[in-house]
């Protein structure tokens, strides 16, 4: 579908007085009246954008970026006189006017829209960023900015920015122990394993001091709990933009699921934050059901 067919410069200046709230919009001494008529009359939804970047927008841009190659794509919104103009950056096609921010997201409906494939491995990693910029927050409510984010991604919006497709996001994967606190939860096993009492005493204490300040929640398993047969074992998980309960503060980050227990019937692990795994994705092996017990010891 051609520009021509998805932008209508006559429609978005029809309003009474639309040119000239424009010009003062921009600058009455940057842009004349027989350049906006140009601007209408050719259609010119670049040139419109450009004079809109120079009062501080987009209003509203989503982008993507891969983590480990020069692929990304941008979506920004852009608005004025009550209507929302659309450009992206995999045809720089410029489409509006609409009278709704989520309606004019609806027009690029799925556009980055993507789905961890297995064969793909890390290279298919990337970071996705919603940005509501100051000129857009008269305009766009915070639930409306996840609307829109929802929309063009296929994914639930979260604050800020957040890597996904590293891996499939809830599989589970064995600990590398990479990290200071998987060090120390590697210590606890160990010692339990030896069956020193001192040895225990002090691993756990050196656990509750160096995260102390660290966000540690408990978590019942559901299906999950099948794969955890030893009071030994600690995998590593991408927890989910859906993810509820107990794991809702941590969706899109890495966690440690570890120091299991049986209570009240159920499985229940601790939960907690993963540091630097950024670069050990590519070294993760994923979890199997009924495979062989592999000792904590082993995991170094």
């Amino acid at each position: 579908m051609s520009e021509k067919e998805t932008l209508d410069m006559n429609k978005a200046f029809a309003r009474k007085g639309a040119k000239k709230r424009f010009r003062k919009l921009i600058g009455l001494k940057v842009i004349a009246d027989e350049e906006v008529d140009e601007m209408i009359a050719n259609n010119d939804g670049s040139h419109l954008l450009e004079c809109l970047e120079s009062v501080r927008q987009p209003v509203y841009e989503v982008t993507w970026g891969a983590l480990w190659h020069g692929a990304s794509g941008r979506f920004e919104m852009y608005h004025f006189d009550g209507n929302y103009f659309t450009r992206n950056d995999y045809s720089n096609e410029v489409r509006g006017p609409f009278k709704r921010a989520i309606e004019a997201a609806k027009a690029s409906a799925g556009l980055f829209e993507m789905h961890h494939e297995p064969g793909c491995g890390f290279e298919q990693a990337m970071h996705y960023s919603s940005e509501l910029h100051e000129s857009g927050d008269k305009l766009i409510s915070p639930r409306t900015e996840e609307q829109i984010f929802h929309t063009i991604t296929g994914q639930s919006a979260v604050a800020g920015g957040f890597n996904w497709c590293e891996v499939e996001p809830g599989k589970l994967f064995h600990d590398l122990y990479h990290d200071e606190t998987g060090k120390l939860v590697k210590e606890i096993y160990d010692a339990h394993r030896n069956g020193s009492f001192q040895a225990i005493s002090k691993a756990e204490a050196n656990f509750a001091k160096a995260t102390k300040k660290t966000r540690i929640t408990d978590y019942a398993l559901g299906e999950q709990a099948a794969f955890f047969t030893s009071a030994y074992d600690s995998f590593l998980m991408k927890v989910p933009l859906y993810a509820k309960k107990s794991l809702e503060c941590y969706r899109t980050d890495w966690v440690r699921l570890c120091l299991p227990r049986r209570l009240g019937g159920k499985t229940v692990v601790k939960v907690i934050p993963v540091k630097n795994l950024h670069l050990e994705v590519p070294k993760l092996k994923p979890v199997a059901l009924n495979e062989p017990q592999v000792d904590a010891q082993a995991n170094q």
